[in-house]
């Protein structure tokens, strides 16, 4: 006689619902690990590529040598020259080119403050970067380089937003505001030109003076520029300090996330959607 067995019955398993709360707790914490993740991985290292030239054609840095895979930002404050030019930035290292992210004037818009970023990370190759006008040489400036480390993006896409102060007067303090609010995980850099030699200013608060304010006679000029590893969301770039003359300042926000990244999948916080959990 033949033994009847049960048949198994498969009931569909019922998926369960998660509050908006329990799912914004979640969303926080998995944007905490990112958060995390980028400042471990992104952070700016002083080149000794600054460099004072007076009465050049070209403005060349110091020789340095990045790391393998860093991105470089560079400053280059230069006097007397156009507003209304377009200057290059170019490597010994052949093949290495350079992005103009902006400039600000200052001193009535004879002087000017230029930010670069490069188009590719960088081998670890001793280099110098110099700074070409196209049409008006200037009559001297200040080249700053900057290395940043962990960072995938490239060009203007490694450049989240910027932010500047242009012709600012005497006594003022530089603060540049940036458009959104900052991201915890990315960089911040900024810098400051002034008519005093030295620069003669202290740096926004939490930030790192990656050297000494430089400065030259012909014209009086300085400069300064600065650093935050982030871990921060502000507006406004406040320099801890007044100027004692006319000046122009610049920020950068950088863009830590990997190049390529998807925006986020669930953008609807608080308007009544949320995943459900199988």
């Amino acid at each position: 006689m033949a033994v009847a067995y049960p048949v198994p019955i498969y009931l569909p398993r019922r998926r369960r619902i998660i509050s908006p709360g329990e799912w914004l707790r979640d969303k926080i914490a998995e944007r905490g690990r990112e958060r995390d993740r980028a400042i471990l991985l992104a952070g700016t290292v002083h080149e000794d590529g600054r460099a004072v030239t007076t009465n050049a054609s070209t403005y060349a840095s110091n020789s340095f040598t990045p790391a393998a895979n860093d991105l470089l930002i560079v400053f280059a404050q230069v006097t007397n020259h156009s507003a209304y030019d377009t200057p290059s930035l170019t490597s010994s290292v052949g093949g290495q080119t350079f992005t103009l992210i902006g400039r600000a004037l200052y001193a009535s818009s004879v002087h000017t403050l230029s930010a670069f970023v490069s188009d590719q990370l960088m081998t670890a190759t001793a280099q110098t970067v110099t700074y070409q006008a196209a049409a008006d040489n200037g009559t001297g400036a200040i080249t700053w380089v900057v290395a940043v480390s962990g960072m995938s993006r490239t060009g203007a896409s490694a450049i989240r937003q910027s932010a500047k102060q242009e012709n600012q007067a005497a006594s003022g303090t530089p603060a540049p505001v940036f458009g959104a609010t900052t991201l915890l995980g990315n960089p911040l850099i900024g810098c400051i030109a002034n008519n005093t030699n030295p620069a003669g200013m202290t740096p926004p608060t939490g930030f790192t003076e990656l050297t000494t304010d430089l400065g030259y006679a012909t014209p009086t000029s300085g400069g300064e520029y600065c650093s935050k590893d982030g871990g921060d969301t502000i507006t406004t770039v406040t320099w801890g300090s007044t100027s004692a003359s006319t000046f122009a300042s610049m920020a950068l926000e950088l863009d830590a996330s990997a190049a390529g990244a998807t925006a986020d999948p669930y953008p609807y916080v608080g308007a009544g959607y949320y995943p459900t959990q199988g």
